[in-house]
């Protein structure tokens, strides 16, 4: 934190306490790699289902992807039960597996 110039002068900052203060926080970013949604958005998938795919895909639950983005997990589930319909496929695991067809770069980060 460092006082706020005010009408004084620099010199006279420090000899009388100051009014107003200035704390500047600097807070680094988590690491997040964007991933290009093109591929799973051209098989007609929405892009809140397409984000949900590459988040299964990354290893993350449904309970934590609803928290994430604020939504029901009821809500989840419905664009789970699409992405399954739209992807042709039974199981939670055959999306990811999708996913990771489409989308190499997911599973080269360790999804």
């Amino acid at each position: 934190m460092c006082p706020l110039p005010g009408p004084r002068t620099l010199d006279g900052l420090f000899a009388a306490p100051p009014q107003e203060w200035l704390a500047m926080v600097t807070l680094e970013p988590a690491r997040t790699v964007k991933v290009a949604l093109g591929p799973l958005q051209d098989l007609g998938l929405a892009p809140a289902e397409a984000r949900l795919a590459v988040s299964l895909a990354e290893g993350r639950s449904l309970a934590e992807y609803a928290a994430a983005r604020r939504v029901s997990i009821n809500t989840v589930r419905t664009h789970l039960a699409r992405l399954k319909s739209k992807l042709d496929c039974n199981t939670q695991a055959g999306v990811v597996r999708r996913v990771f067809e489409l989308l190499p770069s997911v599973r080269e980060r360790g999804g």
